[in-house]
């Protein structure tokens, strides 16, 4: 017999009379059902089918959820999802969704997006085969033109020490000539050793960290 929002409700009552009760709710059909606010704090739910389930503002802290289906659940981003225990069919479809996102102003995020280790876990999504979704692909590098190469006043070991404590981290990438900007990276520069980067810190940043009106530019 399937569960309805009342027999859980009676299943956790009961639970709490007993010392360590557990709720076990392993294999069990729960998809459609209305949990929401419901207490399932370190709930076995492993391997249950929460497909269209509301959980919005159930406890989930705790919970088992490997092997679950939460494909269309409310499941919420909040203080009662945190520490949940998770296997790689939930994970690899979150990470799915945030590779499928449009994401601006995050160029740490860029780096990692195309990382080859985070595209294979998102491709093992059940999203994939089961929804008909694309696979994820690398990004491609947006090719901005580059109008001018900055000279920096340092080394790139200077370079490296001044930048250390930016928050959020700089990113710098050593390139040749004929590369294009590096993703996330927004002017080009050339350093006292000769070494040709490009920076997520633009020129008239690093003019004023080093204290001069402006950058002179490479020939």
């Amino acid at each position: 017999m399937k569960h309805t929002r009342k027999s859980i409700k009676r299943l956790i009552h009961n639970l709490k009379r007993i010392a360590g009760g557990r709720v076990n709710l392993q294999d069990q059909d729960l998809s459609g059902l209305d949990l929401h606010d419901l207490d399932l704090q370190d709930a076995n739910l492993e391997g249950a089918n929460l497909r269209g389930t509301n959980l919005r503002w159930t406890y989930l802290e705790g919970a088992d959820l490997r092997g679950a289906n939460l494909d269309f659940t409310g499941y919420e981003l909040s203080c009662r999802t945190i520490g949940i225990i998770a296997d790689t069919r939930l994970v690899s479809q979150l990470l799915y969704h945030l590779c499928r996102m449009d994401v601006k102003g995050c160029p740490e995020w860029d780096e990692l997006r195309n990382d080859p280790r985070v595209i294979a876990l998102a491709n093992k999504s059940h999203v994939i085969p089961e929804h008909e979704e694309p696979e994820i692909e690398p990004l491609k590098a947006q090719e901005s033109e580059i109008t001018a190469i900055y000279r920096l006043p340092c080394s790139l070991t200077g370079l490296d020490a001044e930048v250390d404590n930016c928050d959020p981290p700089a990113i710098i990438v050593v390139v040749e000539a004929d590369d294009p900007m590096s993703t996330g990276c927004v002017d080009r520069y050339l350093t006292t050793d000769g070494r040709l980067i490009d920076c997520s810190i633009d020129s008239e940043d690093f003019a004023q960290w080093f204290e001069l009106e402006e950058l002179e530019v490479d020939e």
